[in-house]
This record gives structure tokens, C-alpha cells and sequence, in this order.
């Protein structure tokens, strides 16, 4: 039994490696210079992965005082599992509300038995950021970009 957690505790210790490397690289939480977001989002969706993953789900958005509903569809490369996720979180950087849609981009790095919770933080090419706290539920793990088109006026 003993030989056989070796393997297990290393790969955990490496997957929490690369976690850390990949947060590194992501800025953390709001922008200093912009306390106060531009716009709220809430989120629920699903994914699945065997090697390439995807994920659905819709998206709704509160901008100057309107509700926007917001069709969300994710691309993940090196993952393996699936399950359901939900999140709320905060967008800087949007001027218009058309400066939503888009790609998104973020490098994501992590494991999940049963459930799990974190912040997803993806900008797009017009410099709009969303950051989200975030709680999963499955089975996941998987280190890899990942590109995420949001489709505002789409709902799920």
C-alpha cells in the first residue's frame, strides 16, 4: 500500500506546482487603481474533459442597471473529469456593454475530488477582465489554457 501513495503524493505535489506557477501569472483579484467594478456576472455551467474539454453554461450580467443575459461556451486543453460550476464575480474595464463579448483567455491549473472552489480570473482583447469566485463539483483535474467566448444577448 505504502509503494503505491509514492506515485499518487507525487503527482499531487506536482499538480500543486503547477497551480501555483499558473496563479503566478494571473494578476490576483481586482485592479488596484479600480476598486469599484464596472458590472456584476453570475454564472452557472458545466464541463467535461478527456484530454480537450469543454464547458456551457449562461451568464448573467447587471450593467447600469439592466440584466444582460450572456451565453458562455469554454475551451479547455489538458484536462480529465467533469462537473458542474457556479460563480459570481465582478468585471472591470468595460465602457460599453458590447466590449463584453469576446474571448477570454486564462491558465488554469488544479485538481477537484467532489467539490471544490476558487477565482477565475480571464481578460479579453479589449482589456475587459472578469474576475469570479467560483465552486465546482465532480471530478477534474487539469493544468492548460483556456479560451472561453462569451455571447452577450445569448442566454443558455
Amino acid at each position: 500500500m505504502r509503494g503505491r501513495r509514492l506515485p499518487l503524493v507525487s503527482c499531487l505535489a506536482a499538480l500543486g506546482l503547477l497551480s501555483a506557477a499558473a496563479q503566478a501569472g494571473q494578476p490576483a483579484g481586482a485592479d488596484p487603481g479600480q476598486a469599484t467594478p464596472d458590472a456584476t456576472i453570475t454564472f452557472r455551467g458545466r464541463n467535461a474533459a478527456v484530454g480537450v474539454g469543454f464547458s456551457w453554461g449562461e451568464a448573467s450580467v447587471e450593467y447600469q442597471g439592466k440584466t444582460y443575459p450572456v451565453r458562455v461556451d469554454g475551451f479547455v486543453l489538458g484536462g480529465l473529469g467533469g462537473g458542474a460550476m457556479q460563480g459570481a464575480g465582478q468585471i472591470f474595464g468595460l465602457s460599453t456593454i458590447d466590449d463584453l463579448g469576446g474571448d477570454y483567455t486564462a491558465l488554469v491549473a488544479g485538481a477537484q475530488l467532489h467539490r471544490g472552489a476558487g477565482t477565475l480570473v480571464m481578460r479579453n482583447d479589449k482589456g475587459v477582465r472578469v474576475v469570479m469566485d467560483t465552486t465546482m463539483s465532480g471530478v477534474k483535474l487539469g493544468v492548460g489554457p483556456r479560451r472561453t467566448p462569451l455571447a452577450v444577448g445569448e442566454g443558455g
